[in-house]
């Protein structure tokens, strides 16, 4: 990151020098900063297996248990908590969630995990239809490490 305070002469430095990093294949750009909000689509029968319970139980928009709403989709909002560099995912940038307690890669950035709001709800239709379309064991994973991202 270049800092503000830097004079043009030394921001041109600094610029000249990530190029040279970059050209080297020093230079890894993560599909996400620490701390940005993601929207992630799931289920709350999905959320409400984890391990420690379900982290938005607090914020709950139901009134049912989440048992019984097995097949409800839902956009729960998380927190990037880091982000790495190929610990798990043939050498692609990993982002780990705060909430969910999950990583994610870049390829799912925008298929089940979204940067906006207005993203994920665009998505959710889609998203939906296809998840009714797929037989059930294929959509509702068992456990996290089961899940597509």
């Amino acid at each position: 990151m270049i800092d503000d305070s830097l004079e043009f002469e030394d921001e041109v430095t600094a610029a000249m020098e990530l190029l040279s990093l970059a050209k080297e294949g020093r230079v890894i750009v993560l599909p996400c900063a620490l701390g940005q909000k993601l929207y992630v689509i799931g289920t709350c029968e999905i959320i409400s297996g984890r391990e420690f319970g379900c982290p938005y139980a607090h914020e709950c928009p139901d009134d049912i248990c989440c048992e019984d709403l097995e097949d409800t989709y839902r956009i729960f909002p998380d927190k990037v908590a880091d982000c790495w560099y190929g610990e798990t995912s043939e050498l692609k940038p990993e982002v780990f969630l705060e909430w969910l307690d999950i990583v994610v890669t870049e390829d799912d950035i925008g298929k089940t995990v979204f940067k906006t709001l207005e993203e994920a709800e665009a998505a959710l239709p889609g998203y939906i239809e296809r998840m009714k379309a797929e037989p059930k064991e294929a959509k509702q994973p068992t456990d996290w490490a089961d899940l597509p991202f």
